[in-house]
């Protein structure tokens, strides 16, 4: 039995590095987390287009439905370079949302956590 990472979860480990080595450097997580608000919308638009608080949100609600440890190799990078930005927050929520079954909460929620406008 292979207990290896999938081509595609490598993959996605090493966009979400790339991109965070790009945008993400330690001056400006610095610069974000003695702002005043403690967020950069910028960085996390960037990383909503990469598709990142959808991963594991289902397909049916704009997400990639993926499973959780998609969202832990994400989560892996993330914490990695130290990124600031709702992202747990986002993939708390989306979980709470699909576990709960709630088809109405689910509609008004799930699309924007996994398009990164609401966290």
């Amino acid at each position: 039995m292979d207990f290896g990472l999938s081509d595609d979860q490598l993959l996605l480990k090493d966009t979400v590095r790339r991109y965070l080595e790009s945008e993400c450097p330690t001056t400006r997580v610095r610069s974000v987390m003695e702002s005043e608000t403690g967020h950069d919308p910028a960085l996390w638009q960037g990383l909503a287009d990469l598709g990142v608080p959808g991963l594991a949100i289902p397909t049916a609600h704009g997400g990639s439905g993926l499973e959780l440890l998609e969202l832990a190799l994400a989560a892996e990078e993330l914490g990695w370079a130290c990124t600031p930005g709702p992202f747990l927050a986002c993939a708390m929520a989306g979980m709470a949302l699909v576990a709960s079954g709630d088809a109405d909460a689910q509609a008004r929620w799930l699309r924007r956590l996994a398009a990164g406008t609401r966290s």
